[in-house]
């Protein structure tokens, strides 16, 4: 997802499935990334696109990974706003009903085989990038950038099928009058890049 000339990219999963299918990694490893030894790697960037809402625990994730990163090193976490519409439906409709979204909406026609998206969904509390903010800071981050869009999930929803796109609408206009703008916000993900102190 983020092409650098010259990059040499390692790429963890539980997934052996998922490791073999990666055509871009020099170095693949299959494990758990919330306690993987890294032992001697170091890296200068570590980008989590769309992995921490299907962790139980984000934040020991993060951190595991953040002792691997040279000083000045990037985080680079992309993933969905768990208060969203999209995180809310992610969160609470069960794993088939994302099965098909992928397999009929976005056309995937191996969704939910192994090695294939879409993963089981946590969206734990520590997945939220207020909370990855806060926890990013106390352990010697600054935050270079937060920004949230609109994800290609939820604009090709819209394309596809725009009468239950509209459902989807009026029920985030439900939401966000019920929560005081709380929950329900239209933007469903969010990019966040740290970088770690010298």
């Amino acid at each position: 997802m983020i092409p650098l000339d010259g990059a040499r990219y390692t790429v963890i999963d539980l997934s052996p499935e998922q490791i073999a299918r990666n055509s871009y990694a020099h170095d693949k490893l299959v494990g758990d990334i919330h306690d993987f030894d890294f032992a001697h790697r170091s890296f200068d960037a570590a980008v989590f696109w769309d992995v921490l809402e299907h962790l139980p625990r984000p934040i020991a994730a993060v951190e595991n990974v953040a002792q691997a990163l040279e000083p000045g090193g990037l985080m680079i976490i992309k993933g969905p706003l768990n208060r969203s519409v999209k995180g809310l439906v992610t969160k609470w409709t069960p794993f088939w009903v994302h099965v098909a979204f992928h397999r009929y909406v976005r056309g995937s026609k191996n969704a939910g085989k192994p090695g294939y998206a879409p993963f089981p969904t946590a969206l734990v509390k520590g997945s939220d990038p207020d909370q990855l903010q806060a926890e990013l800071q106390r352990r010697g981050f600054k935050i270079a950038l937060f920004d949230t869009y609109i994800s290609s999930h939820v604009a090709a929803f819209k394309r596809r099928l725009p009468l239950a796109y509209a459902l989807y609408e009026c029920a985030a206009a439900v939401i966000r009058g019920v929560t005081a703008g709380r929950y329900g916000q239209r933007e469903s993900d969010f990019i966040l890049v740290a970088s770690r102190s010298r």
